[in-house]
C-alpha cells in the first residue's frame, strides 16, 4: 500500500504511513477475488474467468472509484499522478531536492515574549525550528537547525547574519513553488535588519515564522 501523502510503500495492513505518519487510504486494486472459487480476476470484470460466477453490483462498486481523497476529505488525489510527480521532483538551480515534511503553526507574539523574558535563550530554539522548517519548505538540503545554532553561538551571532541572508533567498523559492512572486530584495532586507538593528533578529524571525505559518497544518 502506498501513502497518498508522500508516496512511500507501506505494509498492506498498515493504517499509518511509516515515513510521514499520514493516515493510509485503501488503494484501488487492479484485480479482485471471486467469492465463489477464489480466482483473481481483472478489476472491472463482470464474470469470473474460472467458474463463470457473476460479480454483484456491490462487489464491483467497491472498486469503481479511481480517486483518492486526503485526510480532510476535500481534495481529490490521483495516486498514479502523485507517484510520477514525486519521482520527477527537482529544482532548476541544481540544489539537492528534499522531501517536504509537515510544519506547524507557532504564535509569533508568544515566541517573542519567551525570547525576551529568557534574555535571548529561547531565541536559539526558535532559530533551530525556523532553520529546519525553511529548509523543508524550500526543498533545499542546507545547514540543519542544530548546526545553524552552533555556528551562530561560536561566531557571536555573525553566522546569524549570513543565515538571515540565505533565509531570504529560500523564502523567494518557497513562494515560487507556491506560484507567487517575491522580490529578491527580501534577502537584502533581512541582511540590513540583522546588521543595523538590535532587535533585527527578532524581526526577521517574526517575518519568517509568518511565512511558515501559511504552510502550517
Amino acid at each position: 500500500m502506498y501513502c497518498s501523502n508522500c508516496g512511500t510503500e507501506n505494509n498492506s495492513t498498515a493504517k499509518f504511513c511509516k515515513n510521514c505518519g499520514a493516515k493510509l487510504k485503501e488503494e484501488t486494486p487492479t484485480s479482485w477475488k471471486c467469492s465463489s472459487c477464489g480466482e483473481m480476476n481483472d478489476a472491472g470484470s463482470k464474470f469470473c474467468s474460472n467458474c463463470g460466477a457473476s460479480f454483484t453490483d456491490e462487489e464491483s462498486s467497491q472498486y469503481s472509484s479511481q480517486t483518492f481523497y486526503d485526510d480532510i476529505g476535500k481534495t481529490g488525489y490521483d495516486y498514479t499522478g502523485a507517484q510520477q510527480e514525486q519521482s520527477n521532483q527537482s529544482y532548476s538551480d541544481g540544489q539537492v531536492s528534499k522531501e517536504i515534511v509537515p510544519v506547524f503553526n507557532r504564535s509569533i507574539a508568544l515566541y517573542i515574549v519567551l525570547d525576551i523574558i529568557t534574555f535571548g535563550i529561547f531565541g536559539w530554539y526558535w532559530l533551530y525550528k525556523l532553520s529546519n522548517d525553511v529548509n523543508n519548505l524550500s526543498g533545499v538540503d542546507d545547514t540543519s537547525g542544530g548546526l545553524v545554532v552552533l555556528f551562530s553561538i561560536i561566531t557571536f551571532n555573525i553566522y546569524t547574519v549570513y543565515w538571515a541572508y540565505k533565509c531570504g533567498e529560500k523564502l523567494v523559492k518557497i513562494k515560487a513553488l507556491r506560484g507567487e512572486h517575491e522580490s529578491d530584495d527580501t534577502k537584502i532586507l533581512f541582511l540590513v535588519l540583522t546588521l543595523l538593528f538590535s532587535l533585527g533578529d527578532l524581526i526577521v524571525f517574526a517575518i519568517v515564522q509568518s511565512e511558515i505559518n501559511q504552510h502550517a497544518e
